[in-house]
């Protein structure tokens, strides 16, 4: 299934597709008004101020069989876990963006018989979405996010996954606790830069290139081009998952009520990665834990070069890649990533 992009998105669309001078963005007005009846909201993200259009969360798809839904307090917000009965150290799945605990739910039934755990970070699926003026969306927030999971349901030891966004907030927890973590998968993820591999997709492009800063903010008051875009987006991170349309729509459920942690985190991304990029072999030199590497080949933005890059650089890792699968792996290849994520092949099956 393909998603056109409509005319109000043709400007934005061409420009990160084939890149931008400072001065490709000046025919679109920073504070072009809203559509007619359009509700907005403003909010700061630092220095910057962003008004966007509202667009409510709907209902979405119901959980998966036998998921105990829980709701952790964390400050002033709740994060929303899902807690699937089973035997052994739980698995521990953490989501990137745009996307919530739904993005693991063709995965869930392939580790039937494991304990699983599957939380929301603030901001995303069914967790709070409190405004950026009120909550520090970053790396450092997300891990303290997972640390209060581990903590409510009182987990000792753990097999961590981590895809997308949630990269640096599980490796720097992996690092700093190994003795917790008997195993770390990275599904189609990223630390710092991978020595220039790592490519930012589309619609993280959009929100994180300032050059690109007045196509955000037009995106934003247009409820049609926000849709279009994201449905735009998650087309490309599936490649060969069955019934696409459907799955798209539930991301898309929960991830409208999202926007303001997603401009918050990819407006601070580029600043957060080039920090780690600094200390990046390092820090991947340091994990002593089990880790497996497993990547679609097909995602070309976390691609398997950023792959080799952690194989490289992680003593004693495995590097597995996944034919006709992209950037969401775990919704195009389950059953073929199961093993891996329940330590029946790669680093523990050879240990």
């Amino acid at each position: 299934m393909k998603y056109m992009v409509p005319a109000a998105m043709a400007a934005a669309a061409a420009l990160v597709a084939a890149g931008c001078s400072d001065d490709d963005t000046t025919s679109m007005p920073t504070d072009a008004p809203p559509g007619e009846g359009v509700e907005t909201m403003t909010f700061a993200v630092d220095d910057a101020s962003f008004t966007i259009a509202v667009i409510e969360d709907t209902e979405g798809p119901p959980l998966p069989a036998a998921a105990e839904p829980h709701r952790i307090a964390f400050g002033e917000e709740e994060i929303f876990a899902l807690d699937i009965p089973g035997v052994g150290a739980p698995i521990v799945l953490m989501h990137g963006l745009p996307d919530h605990t739904y993005l693991y739910d063709r995965l869930f039934p392939e580790l039937e018989g494991r304990r699983v755990i599957a939380f929301d970070h603030v901001g995303w699926g069914r967790s709070t979405k409190p405004s950026p003026d009120d909550y520090d969306y970053r790396f450092v927030q997300q891990r303290a996010e997972l640390e209060a999971v581990l903590d409510y349901f009182d987990v000792d030891r753990l097999t961590l996954v981590v895809h997308d966004l949630s990269g640096p907030p599980g490796i720097d927890f992996a690092r700093a606790e190994p003795e917790r973590v008997d195993h770390l998968v990275l599904l189609n993820t990223f630390y710092g830069r991978a020595e220039g591999a790592l490519i930012p997709p589309k619609g993280v492009e959009l929100h994180s290139d300032p050059r690109l800063d007045a196509a955000e903010r037009a995106v934003q008051l247009d409820p049609a081009a926000i849709e279009s875009y994201f449905r735009f987006q998650m087309d490309e991170f599936i490649v060969s998952a069955p019934d696409e349309g459907p799955f798209i729509d539930g991301l898309w459920s929960r991830w409208r009520g999202s926007r303001p942690a997603f401009i918050a985190m990819t407006n601070r991304l580029i600043a957060q990665v080039v920090g780690l990029t600094a200390t990046e072999n390092q820090a991947l030199g340091e994990l002593t834990v089990p880790v497996d590497i497993v990547f679609g080949v097909d995602d070309p933005y976390l691609n398997v070069d950023v792959a080799q890059h952690f194989a490289d650089n992680i003593p004693g890792s495995a590097l597995h890649l996944i034919d006709n699968a992209g950037h969401f792996v775990q919704v195009d290849a389950p059953a073929t990533i199961a093993p891996i994520v329940r330590g029946e092949e790669g680093v523990l099956a050879e240990n």
